[in-house]
């Protein structure tokens, strides 16, 4: 079984601890760089966006057991009530991953798009988490949901909220 900072995933640990590495040092970078809009910067931003989406596109459909036969539910939120009732609180946890993977998406794509075209950027988080649930029924590794498409758009909205937050920020200390 392959952990990963003590969650279980499918996607080998060299991909991971890759990935991270990347992730590090293109995070230095841009630090040591103090956020500069520059061509380089949005450059390292594109690449750090396409590193997340390989990661998300691994863990959620790559690496994944395939059912042997097509899973979809096309109703959101249909047994949710059932399982609160049962006391199966196990898929919170799930909702919750689906939120945080999508917000750094949210967050990269809102500094690519700058910040007047946000139905550009949202429209592409969905876009993507269309193409991954889609993937997951085509190959028939995992459950095609509205639920996914609903969490991780969720998430893509918060990562750009946190980067208008950031943004608003920013201009604040530049005016003092």
């Amino acid at each position: 079984m392959n952990t990963f900072l003590g969650f279980y995933v499918g996607v080998p640990k060299t991909v991971l601890y890759g990935s991270l590495f990347l992730l590090v040092v293109v995070s230095i970078v841009i630090i040591k760089n103090r956020f500069r809009l520059t061509d380089y910067i949005r450059n390292i931003v594109f690449l750090v966006l396409a590193e997340l989406l390989f990661l998300i596109l691994c863990a959620t459909v790559v690496y994944r057991q395939s059912f042997g036969y097509y899973k979809i539910n096309v109703i959101p939120y249909f047994d949710y009530i059932e399982r609160i009732k049962a006391n199966k609180y196990y898929d919170v946890w799930e909702i919750y991953l689906n939120i945080a993977l999508f917000i750094p998406i949210g967050l990269l794509l809102y500094y690519l798009y700058n910040i007047s075209r946000w139905k550009e950027c949202l429209l592409t988080c969905v876009c993507i988490s269309l193409c991954i649930e889609f993937l997951q029924l085509l190959l028939q590794k995992g459950l095609c949901e509205v639920n996914d498409v609903i969490h991780n758009t969720l998430g893509c909205v918060i990562g750009m909220i946190f980067f208008l937050l950031i943004y608003k920020v920013k201009q604040r200390i530049k005016k003092q």
